[in-house]
């Protein structure tokens, strides 16, 4: 298991190390600006989408190899 942000799941993605990504989305600003995020999808192209579930104010999103 690996936690992180866009740089480090997009390095995982790029390495293909990934076995299944889980990404939670939640809606919280930290910093002036809040935290985005943005992953190369090429780096996500072997990957397909398994779940999507509301937790909450969360967004849990998961992903397996295809």
């Amino acid at each position: 298991m690996v936690e992180g942000g866009a740089q480090i799941i997009d390095s995982f993605a790029r390495s293909g190390l990934v076995d299944r990504l889980i990404i939670t989305v939640a809606p919280v600003f930290v910093g002036s600006a809040g935290v985005g995020y943005s992953i190369d999808p090429a780096s996500l192209a072997r990957l397909s989408f398994r779940a999507s579930e509301a937790m909450g104010i969360d967004h849990v999103i998961s992903f397996q190899p295809k």
